[in-house]
């Protein structure tokens, strides 16, 4: 009786639409006649209701879809109902429906057998409800992870929020203090444009250990990103004494505790298989993860790039989803960059800003 109400509800709605003919026919093949008659169960209903109960809504249905938007309609314009199944209808053959809806079992079961069959269409019913409860827990928890993929969403974006608040207010606020100029072992200062990226990642992520490779202006930067977020460290190795000593001077004076810069001379060290060189490895002895690694910096002595080691040597102390910048990248640094994402395993490119590529490690 409900399937009934639906459909003669849809066939009036239809009826009384803007739709023209070929839209109509179109909708009723495809939507409504395979929704009422077989997601509904409307004719599997009918076909186990049995001898008595099942011929009356068989003829129901039947002057139902006497409408002339059903008898009209063509083979091709059927969606999941068959000619067959609607010619079964229009004559009110019950048999012809049960054989079609359902053909293992017999259209008059009677006696003894006729219990069992009815009692098997319950146990059926049961089993098909449990199905259904069974795909609605499957829905409702992918409706779960979609709501929280939405959470994650929103706070990152909110994290995104605070950091370009927060990296205005650093900018505005940035005094940096005089450094002279030819300082003995003066690092070459990163863009503009590259220290924002870092400083915005920083505040977004807030890592806990940051490795810096190179001392220079983007030290204070994200020294005073640290301290605005109110936790992590910053660990910058340096391989001129002196300017170890001035820049140190600096952060006191800025009362920056969050950086910490260390003398890291270079030495010969092995990767794959061939001497290269680098920091000294003592310098981050007491450093077991890294969340955020910095690479600038280091030179030989005929000024040709020496980054290369950084990832070889400090991969093992990355943790997972740990971020890599390397500077220069578009120029210097570029085979850097090229021989990193083919011989480090699990890392990845980003983006790239300006001269800054981004990378993660998984």
């Amino acid at each position: 009786e409900k399937n009934e109400r639906i459909l003669r509800s849809m066939l009036t709605t239809l009826h009384g639409c803007s739709l023209d003919r070929v839209e109509q026919a179109q909708t009723l093949g495809t939507v409504v006649l395979p929704r009422a008659l077989i997601h509904s169960g409307y004719l599997t209903a009918i076909a186990g209701a049995g001898p008595d109960s099942g011929p009356r809504a068989l003829r129901r249905l039947s002057k139902l879809l006497a409408d002339p938007l059903v008898t009209e309609l063509e083979p091709d314009d059927l969606l999941e109902v068959t000619p067959a199944q609607l010619a079964a209808v229009a004559e009110s053959d019950w048999a012809a429906v049960v054989a079609l809806m359902r053909p293992d079992a017999t259209a008059r079961p009677a006696g003894a057998r006729a219990r069992w069959v009815g009692r098997g269409r319950r146990v059926v019913d049961i089993v098909s409800g449990r199905e259904r409860h069974r795909h609605v827990v499957g829905d409702l928890a992918k409706l779960q992870q979609s709501m929280k993929s939405l959470r994650d969403e929103q706070r990152r974006l909110e994290a995104l929020l605070r950091a370009e608040f927060a990296l205005r207010d650093l900018i505005a606020a940035q005094q940096r203090p005089a450094i002279p100029n030819g300082m003995p072992g003066e690092p070459r200062a990163l863009a503009s444009t590259v220290i924002q990226e870092v400083v915005r990642h920083v505040l977004t992520h807030q890592p806990s250990t940051v490795v810096q490779c190179g001392t220079g202006a983007a030290t204070m930067s994200v020294g005073r990103a640290l301290d605005h977020a109110g936790e992590g460290r910053l660990i910058s190795l340096e391989t001129s004494s002196e300017w170890v000593g001035t820049f140190s001077g600096l952060l006191e004076h800025e009362g920056m505790r969050s950086v910490e810069i260390r003398h890291a001379p270079i030495e010969p060290v092995g990767v794959g298989g061939r001497t290269a060189t680098w920091y000294a490895s003592t310098a981050l002895a007491d450093v077991e993860t890294i969340d955020l690694l910095l690479v600038d910096g280091v030179r030989d002595r005929s000024n040709h790039p020496t980054r290369y080691p950084a990832l070889p040597v400090l991969r093992d102390r990355l943790r997972h989803g740990a971020t890599v910048m390397l500077d220069d990248c578009q120029w210097d640094e570029k085979e850097t960059l090229s021989r990193w994402l083919k011989d480090v395993p699990g890392l990845t490119l980003v983006r790239q800003v300006a001269s800054l590529a981004v990378m993660e490690v998984t």
